[in-house]
C-alpha cells in the first residue's frame, strides 16, 4: 500500500481555488487539487494556512505519530 501519491495542479483544480478562504492562493489550489485526487489528507509543515481545509491537516511529526505500525512478514 503506497503511503504516498502525486497529484496534478490541472486547470479545472485552479478556479474552486479561487473561491476559497485560504490566506494564500497556492495552498487553495493544493487542496482543491488534493480533493480532486482523493487524497485522504495533506501533510505540510505549514498547517496554519489550512485552516479552511475540508481534509485533515498533518505536521509531518504529527502524521508520522499517527500512522499505524507497519509489522513486516
Amino acid at each position: 500500500m503506497s503511503m504516498r501519491k502525486s497529484i496534478h495542479r490541472e486547470p479545472g483544480n485552479l478556479f474552486p481555488g479561487l473561491l476559497l478562504n485560504f490566506r494564500v492562493f497556492e495552498d487553495a489550489v493544493l487542496h482543491e487539487a488534493a480533493c480532486h485526487a482523493g487524497i485522504e489528507s495533506i501533510v505540510t509543515r505549514n498547517t496554519v494556512d489550512f485552516k479552511q481545509s475540508t481534509l485533515p491537516v498533518f505536521a509531518p511529526a504529527d502524521f508520522v505519530a499517527a500512522m499505524p505500525v507497519l509489522k513486516s512478514n
